[in-house]
């Protein structure tokens, strides 16, 4: 091991974590290479596998989890699994009122989520089909309690459909203090599909 590392200390091989390793702990004769200079993103390569707008938009809909992608304080890169639900051209999800997303949508509210659909490997053709969405945009928290209620409620039809309205309300009385909810406006949407014949 790295004689200025504690062995109990995980080191991930980046740029932003050498360099708070360098200020943090001032590693003698350490220069991280230089930032390279922000390029646009590009667009899709393969355009005969885009979707219709309509259809990126049914794939997030009909997705039971999508992966959040944020920036950490320190330009890691950091990728989460969780429920969702859209709505006009909002997203909204729910977490606990601290943690590590919570951080970095501080530190940068611009996020992209990720869903698939109909994944499947196709071993003899080396390949997947699949039908996935990209949605990019910016997330804050909502604050007023009607919007609360309404996404909460969005989430609950979603993945419990069946709950019954006292149900429902009980959990809400016992949850929703400890409960964060988070919008996301979607600036835009991008599907893509291999599925053949669809």
């Amino acid at each position: 091991p790295h004689p200025k590392i504690p062995r109990n200390r995980l080191v991930f091989f980046s740029f932003s974590v050498y360099d708070t390793y360098r200020k943090s702990r001032n590693g003698a004769g350490f220069t991280p290479p230089p930032r390279k200079e922000a390029t646009p993103m590009r667009g899709m390569r393969n355009i005969r596998r885009k979707t219709s707008y309509d259809k990126a938009r049914e794939i997030l809909m009909q997705a039971d989890y999508g992966i959040l992608s944020t920036t950490c304080g320190d330009g890691l890169p950091y990728g989460i699994p969780l429920c969702f639900a859209l709505s006009g051209n909002s997203i909204y999800f729910h977490c606990a009122t601290e943690g590590q997303k919570l951080d970095n949508l501080v530190h940068d509210s611009r996020v992209c989520l990720t869903a698939v659909l109909h994944a499947e490997n196709r071993p003899a053709r080396l390949t997947m089909t699949y039908e996935s969405a990209m949605a990019f945009g910016t997330a804050r928290i909502v604050y007023a309690e009607d919007e609360r209620h309404a996404a909460l409620r969005l989430l609950c039809a979603k993945y419990s459909p069946d709950m019954s309205e006292e149900a429902l309300a009980a959990y809400f009385k016992k949850h929703i203090a400890n409960t964060t909810v988070v919008r996301m406006e979607v600036e835009y949407i991008s599907g893509k599909s291999n599925r053949p014949g669809k």
